[in-house]
């Protein structure tokens, strides 16, 4: 059983890039953005958050293939994780959730307009990210996705 640690929380506090891939029974691949990610160092289980109006064809898939795999990444260095699982459930975000979601994308959306200019940010901006949907899963493998020259199993932390 994988377990979180400070080091990959960290990154989910931002300024964080995340996107989630699941698959369906014709193993047709689906991506979209996530928007933030919690979870506890030591356990094995995280969420992500996906804007509820990009959540039919993630959550259909789910129901096919209950199989997720989430990436979050630094957005200054570029070096982040992947987390595969099972999915285990789905549910709206808190009050709480939407405002924590709302801090990360305003953290982001700055070092995105830095790195890439004023009009990457003004993209950024215009993401609709509430309401979302919390999509929880079971950590057990987890890679390391910085950049720079691994082979497949150095890249495997668990």
């Amino acid at each position: 059983m994988s377990i979180l640690t400070d080091e990959m929380i960290g990154i989910w506090n931002g300024p964080v890039m995340g996107a989630i891939c699941t698959v369906n029974s014709r193993l047709e691949p689906f991506y979209t953005r996530v928007w933030g990610a919690t979870g506890k160092a030591g356990e094995a289980t995280m969420n992500c958050f996906i804007p509820e109006s990009l959540s039919a064809r993630p959550l259909a898939d789910l129901k096919e293939r209950p199989r997720l795999a989430i990436n979050m990444v630094d957005a200054t260095n570029f070096s982040g994780y992947q987390f595969k699982g099972p999915f285990l459930q789905s549910m709206k975000a808190t009050p709480e959730e939407e405002e924590y979601l709302a801090g990360i994308k305003a953290n982001t959306l700055h070092v995105v307009s830095q790195f890439f200019g004023a009009s990457a940010g003004a993209g950024w901006e215009r993401y609709i990210i509430s309401p979302a949907i919390r999509l929880e899963i079971q950590v057990e493998e987890i890679y390391n996705q910085a950049p720079g020259m691994m082979t497949a199993e150095e890249r495997k932390i668990v």
